[in-house]
């Protein structure tokens, strides 16, 4: 009898002792869950910093694209109007005719027939 006594003791003394283990291991699985929580939102916030770091990036690198565009889109356009300018000035230098007294006489004649 003592034997079954010994052994049904031993038996309930493990039984305490597996109850007692597995609420040690709720308690650490529950402590994994919130460090992997904690874990996983600042490494969510760190990438989320990361990628709104290179958003930003990429904005100011296409606003300085659009500005050195539109510099460079200014520039030929002055460019091409001065390019414009000069040629009309040359030509104009060149085709630049001088009237005589007379000749000027008549072309006013002729402006003013057609007036009235």
């Amino acid at each position: 009898m003592e034997f079954i006594q010994c052994l049904t003791d031993s038996y309930a003394k493990i039984l305490q002792q597996m109850e007692k283990n597995e609420r040690l291991l709720e308690k650490i699985h529950s402590t994994l869950e919130e460090f992997n929580k904690k874990t996983q939102n600042k490494f969510h916030n760190s990438i989320g910093i990361e990628y709104e770091n290179d958003i930003n990036l990429f904005k100011s690198s296409c606003n300085q694209h659009k500005k050195s565009q539109k510099h460079t889109e200014s520039a030929l356009s002055q460019k091409k109007t001065k390019k414009r300018a000069e040629k009309n000035l040359k030509n104009s230098q060149n085709n630049k005719t001088e009237f005589t007294k007379s000749e000027m006489f008549k072309i006013c004649e002729q402006e003013t027939v057609f007036e009235n």
